[in-house]
């Protein structure tokens, strides 16, 4: 279905698919996702250029890779939930613009090059988890993204992975990287969080906290 611009509704797929590389690819006009079977495991592509798309389907577990999946559906609100077992979710969300929520990352995931690069409207990011290698422009011009970002991995890419972003944002997590990705921000906006301030601001706290009760 590659490039049917004015198809609006998709089809059953049949159990029997494994592959669905590129199948509804710059489907402008489509606005609901088929069911995904279980067996599939090859999602790249998938839903590439499906501007109009509003719910994205189910995604089963036996899907390993996610790679471009939804990239550019513009009118895509929410993520679907990722199954453990998906390994690649490289430019999975780029460029979803109205992407509020981001969904949970599976401990499985160690691609996420891009992932969420150009979400113009998400302002949470979900944790890392340790097994991810790739982190190019994961976050890159995610300009509604703030608060805490927690990162367990130390991936060993992970250029312009904050460029961009414009709300303060603080990374916290057991990645010896936590620095040197705060550091790829463009606008002096990111931060790591420290122990030793934590502390402070808790007895600051506990002394302004005391002060009232006297």
């Amino acid at each position: 279905f590659r490039g049917c611009i004015n198809l609006t509704t998709a089809p059953t797929i049949p159990n029997t698919v494994t592959n669905m590389y590129y199948c509804f690819y710059q489907c402008k006009s489509l606005t609901t996702a088929p069911a995904i079977p279980n067996g599939v495991t090859n999602m790249r592509d998938c839903f590439r250029g499906c501007i109009n798309l509003t719910t994205a389907p189910t995604i089963p577990n036996t899907v390993t890779n996610m790679y471009y999946c939804f990239y550019q559906c513009k009118s895509l609100t929410t993520a679907p939930a990722i199954p453990n077992g998906v390994t690649n979710m490289r430019d999975c969300f780029r460029g979803c613009i109205n992407l509020t929520t981001a969904p949970t990352i599976p401990n499985t995931v160690t691609d996420m090059r891009g992932c969420f690069q150009q979400c113009t409207s998400l302002t949470t990011a979900p944790t890392i988890p340790s097994g991810v290698t790739a982190m190019n422009y994961c976050f890159s011009s995610c300009s509604a993204l703030t608060g805490k970002i927690t990162i367990n991995a130390n991936p060993s890419t992970y250029t312009n992975c904050m460029q961009n972003t414009q709300e303060e944002i603080v990374l916290t997590g057991s990645s010896a990287q936590l620095q040197n990705i705060a550091n790829t921000a463009t606008n002096n906006n990111v931060y790591v969080w420290s122990l030793s301030i934590n502390l402070s601001a808790e007895r600051q706290e506990d002394d302004f906290s005391k002060a009232n009760v006297s």
